[in-house]
């Protein structure tokens, strides 16, 4: 194993990350996927079977969809779903049918949302007239859920980098704001007559002990007989594939690639988006907009050559992110691009930091004009460096995610080099933290700021999946319900320092998604900006959101030439929040 699984194990890559608060929030989100989804995903190594020993939810194949609950509705009825409906009747399905229905004093008329203060509040359901299904699931009885949230076992040398940046978040801290934000759910979102039964756990090994994983997960089966994980932070792929194969349903901040959802279906979701559709959405990039073209934001020496891309990405003896390289690769050539090379180096430090000199010797001997990284966001210090070394000054293409996007770690890097760096970001834009949607709701529901400073944002993300699906699946609990009730939530429009969340079939990608982000941005890096970084440190140096911190979807970036480097419309932040992305506020009920 390399750096990223054995120094920063229950840190994951690739995201849109809502959350950049503190550096271990993005950590969270944006280092690489548990090598075995990759395997499994992108065809080598690993199994991608899963046993069927029985369940509800055997065999419910990853294509289905919600389509229309099976109701018994006639007007002026009040009955949610019958007994064996699918999701119950929501507000704007029964405007659209012209069903009379109270849909109580809970729901928002004007927006068919329930009444939270929430751009992705979950839309009004029909309330109950009878008894829930009672024990429809393991995990499930008439009165509660029970909820496992799983955090890895602490690495010592991953607490010095969170102590580092400043993310002190107690144990006592992450979990009174898992329970506080419990809190906000079931006040306002519809659970059943049920109520979350949450049990906290630690892992019992290291993330890269499989046999202690799996062993973790037989655990949250026989003893606490859950019906749901949430991993926040992440989750060693054997823990996950043991809840999977025992028809667990898991929420995780590891991103992984969509076939790897799909051979675990219904029961893996994840809270970012799919590794594979963050290639996808980078190669459209480049190549709808970099390609044939001169690498005009090189070096004097390189901005008048036609560009030559060269890809860097970060691995283990074991090689186990090269298929995800060679998917990105073929990606490309979609658009007509290709990669003059490819080179693989080490996640451990020491090594990639020897392994830096060949590399961009290498590229230079190629006249490589621009490099596109993907991998731990601690390498680009040992190659920048080495590039400045060399005289060597490319194009840093960026491909989103893995913290190299983050203002943070870009002050890391060395700034002659760093000067040349552009892309895509899966992040957001970020007005002021008190004006963040999240903030506001915790003030707005427990009447205090956030407990967990570090990781409030992260906490409400796998929240959000369940309760949302919980909420849209009816008095019937069970994965397949879980898993069309996700599917059946229709996306909130997109602003700029929001995200646009959809799970299923939208349109969106050529496979069902069962990771909720789906769009980026474009960045550059601004070496003179002045301001405060993702853990309000003041500095110099900061990226720059492109258009204002406009966010495409896949097939949506234009051909035109990238706008980078060009401060016009292009701020670090926002003061405030723009009218699109403001959120509806009601009154503040528990704050008397």
């Amino acid at each position: 194993m390399g750096l990223i699984d054995r120094v920063l194990g229950f840190l994951r890559r690739y995201q849109p990350v809502v959350l950049t608060v503190t550096v271990i929030a993005l950590m969270a989100f944006l280092l690489p996927a548990p090598k075995k989804a990759i395997q499994s995903a992108l065809g080598e190594g690993g199994t991608g079977e899963i046993a069927q020993s029985g369940g509800e939810a055997a065999g419910a194949g990853p294509q289905a969809q919600a389509g229309g609950a099976s109701r018994a509705l006639g007007a002026g009825s009040n009955s949610a779903t019958s007994p064996a409906a699918g999701t119950p009747l929501t507000f704007a399905q029964a405007q659209t049918e012209g069903i009379r229905l109270n849909f109580g004093k809970n729901c928002d008329t004007t927006t068919g949302r329930i009444k939270v203060p929430s751009r992705d509040a979950a839309p009004c359901v029909a309330p109950p007239s009878g008894p829930n299904g009672g024990p429809t699931s393991k995990g499930v009885t008439a009165k509660e859920i029970v909820v496992v949230d799983y955090r890895a076992q602490p690495d010592p040398a991953a607490d010095a980098i969170v102590q580092a940046a400043g993310a002190n978040d107690s144990t006592a801290d992450v979990q009174a704001t898992f329970k506080d934000w419990k809190a906000y759910f079931e006040s306002h979102y519809q659970t059943w007559g049920r109520k979350v039964k949450l049990i906290f756990i630690q892992g019992s090994g290291p993330v890269t002990d499989d046999a202690a994983a799996r062993a973790d997960a037989r655990k949250v089966d026989l003893q606490y007989h859950a019906f749901a994980v949430w991993a926040h932070l992440g989750a060693p792929s054997a823990f996950t594939d043991e809840l999977a194969a025992r028809h667990i349903i898991f929420i995780t901040g590891a991103a992984a690639p969509t076939s790897y959802y799909l051979k675990r279906a219904p029961y893996g979701w994840g809270i970012l988006m799919n590794l594979d559709q963050g290639f996808q959405q980078a190669a459209e990039y480049i190549g709808k907009r970099l390609w044939a073209k001169n690498a005009t934001h090189a070096g004097p020496l390189l901005s008048t050559q036609r560009r030559k891309f060269g890809l860097i990405y970060a691995d283990d003896a074991e090689r186990a992110n090269r298929p995800a390289s060679l998917f990105f690769a073929k990606e490309l050539k979609k658009y007509g691009a290709t990669l003059a090379d490819m080179a693989e180096i080490s996640l451990d430090t020491t090594t990639s930091q020897e392994q830096s000199r060949p590399i961009i010797q290498r590229f230079i001997s190629e006249g490589i004009t621009s490099i596109v990284f993907t991998g731990s966001p601690l390498t680009p210090i040992f190659l920048t460096d080495e590039a400045s070394r060399q005289q060597y000054f490319p194009e840093w293409v960026q491909m989103g995610g893995n913290l190299v996007d983050t203002t943070f770690f870009g002050r890391t890097y060395d700034p002659a080099q760093w000067s040349h760096a552009f892309g895509i970001s899966q992040l957001n834009i970020l007005p002021p933290e008190m004006q963040h949607e999240n903030w506001y709701q915790m003030e707005w529901q427990t009447c205090h700021a956030p407990t967990a400073r570090a990781e409030y944002r992260i906490i409400y993300q796998p929240e959000w999946v369940f309760y949302t699906a919980v909420h849209l699946a009816g008095p019937v609990l069970n994965p397949t319900t879980f898993r069309n009730a996700l599917f059946s939530y229709k996306p909130a429009p997109v602003g700029i320092s929001s995200f646009y969340r959809s799970f299923g079939n939208h349109g969106l990608w050529p496979a069902t998604d069962y990771g909720v982000f789906d769009d980026t941005t474009e960045v550059f890096w601004d070496g003179n900006a002045v301001g405060n970084d993702e853990i309000s440190k003041p500095g110099k140096g900061m990226y720059r959101y492109v258009n204002g911190g406009k966010r495409y979807l896949a097939g949506q970036w234009p051909r035109s030439e990238p706008r980078v480097f060009d401060n016009t419309n292009a701020p670090t932040g926002l003061s405030s929040l723009p009218k699109q992305d403001e959120y509806p506020k009601y009154p503040e009920l528990h704050c008397k």
